[in-house]
């Protein structure tokens, strides 16, 4: 444990994707219906992003996330942003219970089609804004490596690009985190991959 209570790591921490407002899912929704520009869309994202972060300050976290408002699945928009990954259909289905009633729905997965590259910085617009409208410590989630092929397996990672799992599983995010995700501007002084 740290001597000093307001550095990291924190005795206690969250992780992730909490709720989306019902006003930001509308949002996505008319996005994806065309209804919406991406400007607009942005500009909600931004909103909801300052108030789950008032949010986490006034409930006394250390340590702060977006909420992964930007996002509509907390892996899948990262990882897709990689090249040579690309998702498939599993048949496996998952059922979530909301108030509103049961939702079901098929779960992805990940095929590595060749080498992975990083072409473009991945999320480092968002953890810049979260930086500047918290005055905590900043955080981003970054998936593990074994989401890309936990539900496909040794078949879902081609076999010509990676010939050796080991050398897949050592250069696959978030391996390679710092490389591939956050630049060293905004660096993250914590970050949290999932396991």
């Amino acid at each position: 444990m740290p001597t000093n209570p307001s550095s990291p790591p924190f005795r206690a921490d969250h992780v992730g994707s909490l709720l989306r407002p019902e006003r930001l899912l509308k949002a996505r929704e008319q996005f994806r219906n065309g209804q919406l520009a991406q400007e607009q869309l942005r500009s909600e994202e931004d909103q909801a992003v300052r108030a789950v972060v008032r949010l986490q300050e006034d409930l006394g976290l250390k340590s702060i996330t977006d909420g992964e408002f930007r996002r509509q699945l907390w892996h899948t928009d990262f990882l897709m942003l990689f090249a040579n990954v690309a998702t498939g259909r599993t048949g496996m289905t998952a059922k979530f219970h909301t108030d509103a009633g049961t939702i079901e729905r098929e779960m992805t997965s990940f095929r590595i089609t060749g080498r992975i590259e990083r072409r473009h910085p991945i999320f480092v617009s968002h953890f810049a804004f979260l930086k500047d409208v918290t005055s905590k410590t900043a955080k981003i989630t970054i998936p593990s490596p074994t989401v890309l092929h936990f539900r496909g397996g040794r078949d879902a990672v081609d076999k010509t690009a990676y010939p050796d799992i080991e050398d897949f599983l050592a250069t696959s995010p978030p391996h390679t985190a710092r490389k591939f995700t956050i630049s060293a501007k905004p660096a993250a002084r914590i970050y949290r991959s999932t396991r």
